[in-house]
């Protein structure tokens, strides 16, 4: 965490929470437009930077994952058992089917070609296809059927056989999967990649059966997308930001907390220095902002300022209060926005919240063409956990799409959110509009139209 308060020496005071590039320097110079932005309204700005690279972890290393042969393989076979599932009803002798577990697969050569398509054209696969009403789950009739007609797959078979000469992150991985239960003498006499083919194929069907769960509940991110974060949850490929991502929320939850016993961290010095500085008879106007990945970091510090705020030794009168407190864009889950939402009138007086309409959310592609969906669909869909800890797909709080679909969906802490939202429309801004021009995460650093809109928050 950066972050060192001086002496705030203007009336307004602006602490502005991100995250970034693991580059500290390029962090810093991409704040730069803020910056001036909030020295325009009169303000003493301070950044606390979160340095993670989750974007620089995931665009580095997705796209050797998903433009891998192997990967291909198996995601046509998730395609094919997911959309045998969504015909069955519109399919004559469907009931029939149903209780043999006989599913009406498409043709490969119809998936291939969707895929040829994409490949090609650049055009998402099945971005069209919404799930038929009243779509059932998996039985497991069908998933018997589905592994059966899988374990003859004469490409699942190939991959199964496979071993040693291979780089395929994948196939690695289900080297991985099935190391806990073997045994050491095993282990030493096995070819290094050799895989199991009825491993592969049960993988195959539990992804499947994940994306027709989530067409079910009106979680998912469309076919295509779906299927391919799916795969890599099942495929325990989610190393590739998971752990980075759990750390930087871990971090975030930590930082301010002075454990008894224990001496203060930074985060907790931080908090004490800001409070004692905002603390001063002519009263600090203060606007806290938390953009993107920075926004649990945020969250945290509302949390432990407001605690802080109420204790019997706290410097700060009784019915001081935040300000403005922004979120663009943010990377937090409902349950978390919740919590936030609840200090209002506590720790701080004004919400609003910035987030890209759904159109411009999938239009901001993390890896082009192979995951066409933005930085926060893969983190709802692949990174985030649910209340148990277990990897799950996650509605985050910074979507549009869950405002504006209609959706019933993230428990009851998403109706709370959304029935601010519904309340205060104009707290809940959607770019590209009048408010904010951004059509990207990153432009939301250096739009005129926000950082005006910010300027006058600020200043008014």
């Amino acid at each position: 965490m950066d972050g060192l308060i001086t002496s705030l020496d203007r009336q307004r005071v602006v602490l502005h929470f991100a995250g970034g590039p693991l580059d500290r320097n390029a962090m810093a110079s991409s704040m730069g437009d803020v910056a001036e932005a909030y020295g325009g309204a009169g303000a003493h700005s301070l950044f606390v930077l979160q340095s993670g690279g989750l974007r620089e972890t995931l665009t580095r290393n997705l796209p050797h994952v998903l433009r891998e042969a192997v990967f291909e393989i198996v995601l046509k076979r998730v395609l094919l058992c997911v959309l045998g599932k969504a015909a069955e009803r519109s399919v004559p002798g469907a009931r029939g089917r149903s209780r043999s577990g006989n599913l009406p697969v498409p043709s490969p050569h119809r998936v291939a070609v969707e895929l040829n398509s994409m490949e090609k054209d650049g055009v998402e696969p099945y971005a069209s296809l919404t799930p038929p009403t009243g779509m059932s789950r998996l039985t497991d009739a069908e998933s018997q059927w589905l592994a059966r007609t899988l374990s003859q797959d004469q490409q699942l078979r190939s991959l199964g056989r496979s071993a040693s000469a291979t780089d395929s992150e994948l196939l690695m991985s289900l080297t991985r999967a099935e190391t806990p239960g073997a045994t050491e003498g095993r282990h030493s006499s096995r070819t290094g990649l050799e895989v199991a083919t009825g491993l592969l194929v049960r993988k195959v069907v539990n992804a499947a059966r994940a994306v027709i769960e989530r067409f079910r509940t009106g979680t998912h991110h469309g076919l295509y997308p779906t299927a391919v974060e799916e795969i890599l949850r099942e495929f325990c490929l989610t190393h590739l930001g998971a752990a980075l991502w759990s750390g930087m929320k871990n971090e975030a939850a930590t930082a301010f907390r002075s454990d008894e016993g224990s001496p203060a961290g930074v985060g907790r010095y931080f908090l004490d220095r800001f409070i004692e500085a905002v603390a001063v008879p002519e009263r600090k106007d203060v606007t806290v902002v938390g953009h993107g990945s920075g926004t649990p970091l945020m969250n945290a510090f509302l949390a432990a300022f407001d605690a802080r705020r109420g204790s019997a030794d706290s410097p700060l009168p009784a019915d001081f209060r935040i300000r403005n407190v922004v979120a663009l864009a943010p990377m937090c889950t409902f349950p978390e926005l919740a919590s936030t939402l609840r200090r209002r009138n506590t720790a701080f007086e004004h919400f609003r919240l910035f987030a890209l309409t759904d159109e411009a959310e999938k239009a901001d592609h993390l890896v082009p063409v192979a995951y066409p969906r933005s930085l926060l669909y893969f983190v709802s869909g692949v990174l985030e956990r649910d209340a148990n800890g277990m990897s799950a797909a996650v509605p985050l709080s910074g979507m549009a799409r869950w405002y504006d679909s209609g959706q019933v969906v993230g428990g009851p802490e998403a109706e709370e959110v959304r029935a601010v939202a519904d309340a205060e429309p104009s707290a809940f801004v959607r770019s590209p509009g009048a408010e904010c021009g951004a059509r990207s995460h990153a432009q939301f650093r250096a739009d005129p139209a926000l950082l005006a809109n910010l300027q006058l928050m600020i200043s008014g």
